[in-house]
């Protein structure tokens, strides 16, 4: 015979996973998780348990009885006529270990199994506070043998439990089966980690594998009934009937008939463990997404005056505009992405003034503008009248000045006597008041006019 070299020898766990992958392209599909499970369950409930009780039985008859397996299974076919049609290898094999004999010796490793699995069943019910121990019983039962496995169902984003019911891959884990509704997804994780996230279909649950979170896919509608802010001047506001709809983040949102509902996973992680947390426990995505929402509508209402926000004096000027604009803003869509979420749109609702007195304060204010404004007004009027006056009674006189200055031009002083200087001046004086006030005459008339 050929020696084989050391570095010949083939890896027992290489030749394994050789012989695994042969059976597996024998088989018409690739086994898949619960598959596994159920086989591993059947090997022990049909396999490993008789096996046990088989070999304490081997034992007994070793050390203890003797027994002739072959003289009682030949006296079973004399006697029983139901034995002869059996070969006489398995009639010889069931007469070795059931006889009267060595079946006692597989009464106790029976029962030490039976204690196992009842004890097992009352750990579990204490660990999980389940109500019943059949519960408990149930659950060891199908983790050992793959029977009656768990099942429970996830619609509009929520585990579907019946009041008073108590689901065990709700309450536990796996094993046991997840059905998703079309619409929705899981995200399911082990102790440590997050282990893997599915859509609609129904879904195998591994041992010691729990629901981490659970959504719907279609877009989700908030709604603040009413919500109270201060402006930046420290008046109170009221916002009524915010509403608005967001769904989980996905980079490119396209429906197909191959994926009616996209979703991406880095969401769903975002999503999963992004959330704030309260003393009762993580908050619900929704809420995270709402309270985000509430957040921006609070920071630009502080940011403003009550003016700006229920009165605007401009027509350019839109407050629900530029409130969704801001919601809308680049900041605020990362914050929301880092939740996981895509705020869609928006409805702002009705901007109301809390305090009752406001809306009379703000028309004493603007009426005091306005009043101001008036009697400015009419004090520059009142003031350019009497300027004008004055400068009119200037150049009357001016104008009376120079008349008297232009007659005395022309008078020979050397030959007319004070009494001919008198009658002229008080002529001339007389023609120049005339003059005047046939002008004002005239001017009032047009004015009038």
């Amino acid at each position: 015979m050929k020696n084989i070299e050391p570095e010949e020898r083939e890896n027992p766990l290489n030749r394994l996973e050789r012989a695994a992958e042969n059976i597996e392209g024998v088989l018409p599909f690739p086994p898949n998780d619960s598959d596994m499970q159920e086989l591993g369950g059947l090997i022990r409930l049909f396999i490993i348990i008789p096996a046990i009780l088989a070999l304490f039985a081997f034992l007994g008859d070793t050390l203890f009885e003797h027994v002739d397996a072959v003289a009682l299974a030949r006296e079973a076919k004399e006697i029983n006529p139901f034995a002869k049609p059996v070969p006489d290898i398995l009639l010889t094999v069931i007469a070795y270990l059931f006889n009267g004999q060595n079946v006692r010796y597989m009464i106790a490793p029976f029962t030490a199994i039976l204690l196992v699995i009842f004890g097992a069943a009352g750990y579990v019910r204490n660990v999980y506070h389940l109500p019943e121990f059949k519960d408990g019983l149930r659950y060891v039962i199908a983790s050992l043998f793959a029977l009656r496995y768990p099942r429970l169902e996830i619609d509009d984003g929520q585990k579907k439990v019946k009041a008073g019911e108590v689901n065990l891959v709700e309450r536990i884990g796996g094993p046991g089966y997840v059905l998703v509704q079309p619409g929705n997804a899981v995200m399911f994780r082990t102790i440590r980690e997050p282990s893997r996230v599915r859509g609609s279909g129904p879904h195998f649950m591994l041992p010691f594998e729990t629901i981490g979170q659970t959504t719907s896919l279609d877009e989700q509608h908030g709604y603040l009934d009413e919500l109270q802010v201060t402006t930046r001047d420290g008046f109170r506001v009221m916002l009524r009937d915010v509403q608005f709809r967001f769904r989980i983040s996905v980079e490119d949102w396209k429906r197909t008939l191959a994926n009616p509902y996209p979703y991406s996973e880095e969401s769903f992680y975002n999503m999963a463990y992004n959330q704030s947390v309260r003393d009762d426990g993580p908050r619900p995505w929704k809420m995270t997404v709402r309270s985000m929402v509430v957040g921006a509508i609070i920071d630009y209402i502080n940011a403003n005056e009550i003016d700006f926000l229920t009165a605007p004096r401009e027509s350019d000027q839109n407050p629900r505009r530029g409130l969704k604009n801001e919601l809308f803003a680049q900041a605020i869509q990362q914050n929301m992405k880092r939740v996981g979420a895509d705020l869609l749109w928006i409805d702002v609702g009705h901007f109301g003034v809390v305090e009752p007195d406001v809306d009379q304060k703000r028309i004493d204010l603007w009426a005091a503008d306005w009043v101001g404004n008036a009697e400015v007004a009419r004090a520059y009027g009142e003031a350019k009248r009497l300027a004008y006056q004055e400068m009119g009674r200037a150049e009357a006189q001016a104008e009376l000045i120079m008349g008297i200055a232009t007659a005395l031009e022309n008078v020979d002083f050397t030959h007319n006597s004070p009494q001919n200087l008198r009658t002229i001046l008080l002529s001339r004086t007389a023609q120049i008041l005339e003059a005047i006030a046939e002008d004002t005459n005239k001017s009032g008339g047009e004015t009038k006019k």
